[in-house]
């Protein structure tokens, strides 16, 4: 409908109605102005160029994945059920883009009220003590282990710090190397023990020796030596460096505390006999589950074991950063295996950055320091670090392009090896809309072009993606579903997730093969999780394949590996979903093995997989650390 002028009821009826503002002379002239001369300038001059820059941004903001992440990100914040499932307690320490937090104060409030009100709730019902009442002494007795380790790693080199290095201990880089070595003997010290209810105890210690370390790696003389090399004629300042590379190194491949913890692990489950004593397992999984079963039990009757770990760290100041190795995750070796005459130690390392933005990733200093250390024998020493964080995630993709760049850097080119597996994504889980690929051959397919593609949460460096694909990635699939899956043409939703999870065991072994390395990890945030059922499903599915009888003590590093890192670092179990998913491929290996005997499965796994290695490490023999 057309608009009609109605007069106002007070207006004369014979009043005209009011004229158009745009005919009046206060609007004219203005306009003959902007027409005559500013009109002309923006379209010849301004305008094409303002178009073509908006034009521009707008493109560039849709490739751009940070900024898509970043958008997503704004408005995450976490909550209370999030914390109690302990899956992205990380976001604690780290700010978004724009400087705010991912949680609120009501969120802390609300943290300590549960907590609270569980202590309160155990203490009236009388209910029986807490399984895990002693973890503070059992993780301080891990720690003492731990310092006595680096301090065994570094006798060579203390030998010769009090004999020629304190004669300069003015100087400022070997006053903090002596308040470091100082430190960590009080550590390693079994009177400085919590159980020995002293003034300070052995954890304590360690955490100056971390601050005093930090102090070296970050001091001027330490710096100026790293971008400007001393003279070949320094034999000191070389002598320095090379002392404190050594202990960056013996933090990362030396410590073994968690031994300290398998008669307490004995203790929970029951099994106050010797395992030496024990012959053999029966089976192999059902033993790692029925340890799981007892842990989880445990657990129930510590109910707020990662809610009390984060109000600890936040009530301690440490929320500023997220820093595993500074917030009581330090690395430990697992266990080794030979390959011919080389020794490979699988050691379990959280990710080695620094993050106080979520877009915002710094390598860590002692990580990089470990990777300049000099090899302990004439041969190279190199680490193959296989990354189990989320590169399709805003949470963890700034962490892992960190860590897949650092490999070329020109220091550290020859000693480090990074490879990012997917273990988050929609193919991975085989969600929608992967659901429905019941056909062996769509699912290989899928799988290949997941493979080769970073975008779908791999990444492979050159050299590497050049040996695995296509031929031997597509040849492995095969061989695969015709020893494990008998060929079949049709895959149900588990038999496919089983299938990627062989497929990943035997593409680690490659990755191990292709890059030599003395050392290993399986890394995540804090190599609880991922990392851990991944350490812990290598290990099983090796004893599998190589030890026709396992007894119960070849079975103390698993199951060190399994329950200690997440009761120790996180006061509760492995979340159900990583053990679940380990263990399917497990039993579906195990099953495997029974249903065709020993010797005929061995028989069996050779003519199927051995001609894709040069050096099978399928017959290694693996080891306790």
């Amino acid at each position: 409908r057309h608009r009609v002028y109605m007069p106002h009821p007070h207006q004369p009826p014979h009043h005209p109605p009011p004229t158009r503002g745009t005919g009046l002379a206060e609007y004219k002239k203005p306009q003959e102005h902007y027409h005559s001369r500013v009109a002309h300038r923006i379209d010849t001059r301004m305008l094409g160029q303002w178009i073509l820059g908006l034009a521009q941004t707008s493109v560039t903001k849709e490739r751009t994945w940070e900024d898509r992440k970043a958008e997503e990100a704004k408005h995450v914040f976490v909550d209370l059920e999030t914390v109690k499932g302990d899956t992205e307690y990380e976001l604690f320490f780290m700010r978004k883009d724009d400087g705010s937090r991912f949680f609120n104060p009501r969120l802390i409030r609300n943290m300590k009220l549960v907590c609270d009100f569980g202590e309160a709730i155990t203490v009236t019902k009388k209910t029986r003590e807490d399984p895990f009442l002693d973890l503070d002494l059992w993780h301080d007795r891990s720690i003492q282990a731990s310092s006595k380790d680096i301090l065994k790693a570094l006798e060579t080199y203390l030998d010769w710090f009090y004999h020629d290095a304190m004669q300069y201990k003015h100087q400022e880089l070997v006053g903090t190397l002596n308040r470091i070595v100082m430190s960590l003997m009080l550590s390693a010290n079994t009177q400085n023990l919590l159980e020995n209810d002293p003034a300070k105890c052995c954890s304590e210690y360690f955490l100056d020796f971390q601050e005093f370390l930090g102090e070296a790696l970050q001091a001027r003389n330490y710096q100026k030596y790293l971008v400007y090399p001393p003279k070949k004629t320094s034999k000191f300042t070389f002598q320095v460096l090379d002392f404190i590379h050594a202990i960056c190194q013996a933090v990362y491949v030396s410590m073994d505390g968690y031994r300290e913890m398998l008669p307490v692990l004995k203790e929970l489950m029951g099994e106050q006999k010797d395992y030496a004593a024990t012959e053999n397992q029966l089976s192999l999984c059902q033993s790692i589950v029925d340890s799981y079963d007892v842990m989880i039990e445990l657990v129930k009757q510590h109910p707020h074991g990662p809610l009390t770990k984060v109000l600890d760290l936040l009530h301690d100041g440490a929320c500023h950063v997220y820093d595993p190795l500074h917030q009581d995750n330090i690395p430990q070796t697992l266990y080794s295996f030979f390959l011919h005459d080389a020794k490979i130690t699988n050691v379990r390392i959280p990710t080695p950055t620094v993050q106080e933005f979520v877009n915002k990733v710094a390598l860590s200093d002692e990580f990089k320091g470990f990777l300049m250390a000099k090899p302990k024998s004439r041969t190279r020493q190199h680490h193959l670090l296989i990354n189990m964080q989320d590169r399709t995630s805003w949470k963890e993709h700034a962490r892992c392009l960190a860590l897949e760049e650092l490999q070329f850097n020109p220091e550290f080119a020859k000693k480090l090896t990074v490879v990012t597996l997917a273990k988050d994504s929609d193919f991975y889980y085989q969600g929608k809309p992967y659901d429905k690929d019941n056909e062996s051959d769509v699912f290989m397919s899928h799988f290949m072009d997941h493979l080769q593609d970073e975008n779908a949460g791999f990444y492979f460096p050159d050299q590497i993606k050049e040996v695995l694909f296509p031929e031997f990635a597509k040849e492995l699939m095969n061989a695969i579903h015709r020893v494990f899956f008998s060929s079949k043409n049709v895959l149900t939703v588990e038999q496919r997730l089983d299938f990627i999870e062989v497929f990943y065991l035997f593409l680690q072994i490659k990755l191990l093969e292709l890059s030599k390395p003395d050392t290993f990890s399986f890394t995540c945030k804090d190599a609880i999780d991922s990392g851990g059922a991944a350490s812990v499903e290598l290990f099983a599915f090796l004893m599998l394949l190589n030890n026709k009888e396992i007894k119960n003590k070849d079975l103390e590093p698993l199951l060190l590996t399994l329950h200690v890192p997440p009761l120790l670092i996180r006061g509760r179990g492995m979340l159900p979903d990583r053990f679940v998913r380990m263990m399917n491929v497990l039993k579906l290996i195990e099953f495997e093995r029974d249903n065709f005997g020993y010797d005929n499965f061995r028989k069996i796994v050779d003519e199927g997989f051995s001609h894709f290695y040069e050096d099978s490490l399928l017959n290694s023999k693996i080891i306790q650390s």
